[in-house]
């Protein structure tokens, strides 16, 4: 399904062209590249001529009846109702499944299969209403429905808001309009998407599974292989405000606990069980990719990722508080991989009194560590085990993303301190992907908008680059 924004604000000007054009030239890429596979389909705009609606499907996939509805969309207007749409394109498959379900045993939605929606905006105008909607639907849906997001342009708040709305589907992806147009970047876009056959249906696709026939509901690792896991000892009782050094760690971008974190969890929830006048705070964590904004958002998530851990273990939610700092206090470099590894994390604080609701986030944020009931080293392997190509690939997509950021606010900049400052950055993201992802894909990009910068830098602000390198 295609949510298209052909909203007011996509009249505006991208690189000398509406931003409502390159949307229209990228579906029509689309639709070339999509295989004829017995596919259903439709496509629903927003904004233009009115809130919302559906102009074509859901109906069987056919290549011409699909473009024919692509052009009936003429102009860009309105306002960007893009949570109306969302739901109503959730509508939309609960009406086609009923309609197509004759088997009254089974859910109508469960024997529809996998959903992708492709939502192509360049998100400006737009509040949280599309994220919150988004987790919604997906109570719903559950693991058939995966988010993909396309940006059109490269407004910064816009694009925060697309990557959330991907994020919030727990599956698919964030892209923008970019990526695509780049070498095979629509190719491989639709791959992704269409193309990925997943056989044992573990979430790795069988191209990077290395055990595809792995039985429904088993656990996996990164390799699609059944994971093993040794439980950790049950700590002994805590005493009054004690800091959890131990972490749960989180792929790139995800908020979703990784496995290995679970025998720390359950020792979390043994202790909690058993003695009832312990309260908990959990305090999620970020990298430094991302807005500031966004990975306060991400941190939030991870906490209460680990809130509904606790809660289907039995804790009453009234003894769970939460809390989100962003990227505001790492506990290894963001420099490297490594280090960024570890700072995408979940840390825990007990007391016998409740936690005040809104505690001083400075203080907060400078919590010593007291004693701990068990302060580990860094879990085995931790950095690796989001290390697929395909993880090490989105990693990199985003370095890249926000390299390209800076190096546009610099662009903008009056301020020449200003300027150098945005251009050192820019430069060390895309020296951090040369460095540490040669293998990746943006790194044949990054090195080229390297050399561009160093151009620029070198006719502006001459000996930065030394420093910068470390001459």
């Amino acid at each position: 399904m295609i949510i298209f924004d052909p909203s007011r604000s996509m009249i505006e000007s991208y690189l000398d062209r509406p931003k409502f054009d390159y949307a229209k030239d990228l579906v029509t890429c689309l639709n070339k590249t999509i295989p004829n596979l017995g596919y259903k389909g439709g496509i629903r705009t927003f904004g233009n001529p009115v809130y919302t609606s559906l102009i074509h499907g859901i109906k069987p996939y056919d290549k011409k009846e699909f473009h024919t509805a692509l052009r009936t969309i003429l102009k860009a207007d309105g306002a960007s109702p893009m949570a109306f749409a969302i739901e109503a394109m959730s509508t939309d498959w609960k009406k086609f499944a009923i309609e197509k379900n004759t088997d009254k045993s089974t859910s109508a939605l469960a024997k529809l299969g996998k959903i992708a929606a492709i939502i192509i905006s360049d998100g400006n105008d737009m509040d949280l209403k599309p994220v919150l909607t988004t987790e919604k639907i997906k109570e719903t849906h559950g693991d058939n429905l995966c988010i993909y997001t396309i940006l059109i342009g490269n407004d910064e708040k816009g694009g925060a808001i697309m990557d959330q709305i991907a994020q919030s589907g727990e599956c698919g992806l964030a892209t923008d309009m970019q990526q695509l147009f780049d070498h095979n970047g629509i190719k491989d876009f639709v791959t992704e998407v269409f193309l990925a056959p997943d056989s044992d249906g573990d979430s790795i696709a069988d191209a990077r599974d290395l055990c595809p026939d792995t039985p429904p509901g088993v656990e996996v690792d990164e390799n699609g292989c059944p994971k093993v896991m040794e439980l950790a000892p049950l700590p002994v009782d805590p005493p009054d405000d004690i800091v959890v050094l131990d972490n749960v760690l989180f792929d790139f971008d995800k908020h979703v606990i990784k496995p290995e974190g679970f025998p720390i969890m359950d020792s979390i929830a043994d202790i909690l069980n058993s003695d009832r006048s312990l309260y908990i705070k959990i305090i999620g964590h970020t990298d430094y990719i991302g807005s500031d904004s966004y990975n306060d958002l991400l941190s939030v998530r991870r906490a209460t990722a680990g809130k509904r851990y606790l809660e289907e273990k039995g804790i009453d939610s009234i003894r769970i508080s939460t809390r989100g700092l962003g990227l505001m206090v790492p506990v290894a470099s963001n420099t490297t991989r490594a280090g960024r590894a570890l700072n995408r994390r979940i840390e825990f604080k007990f007391s016998r009194q409740p936690f005040p609701a809104n505690q001083n986030e400075a203080e907060e944020a400078t919590v010593k560590p007291l004693p701990t009931i068990r302060q580990s080293a860094a879990p085995k392997n931790s950095a690796n085990n989001a290390n697929s190509q395909k993880d090490l690939d989105k990693e990199a997509t985003a370095l890249r993303k926000e390299a390209a950021s800076y190096f546009i606010k610099a662009q903008r900049a009056t301020n020449p301190e200003e300027q150098k400052e945005l251009l050192g950055k820019s430069w060390s993201l895309l020296n951090t992907i040369s460095q540490e992802y040669p293998a990746s894909e943006a790194a044949g990009r990054a090195k080229k908008n390297q050399a561009d910068i160093e151009a620029r830098i070198d006719s502006l602000f001459p000996g930065l680059l030394n420093e910068l390198k470390g001459q």
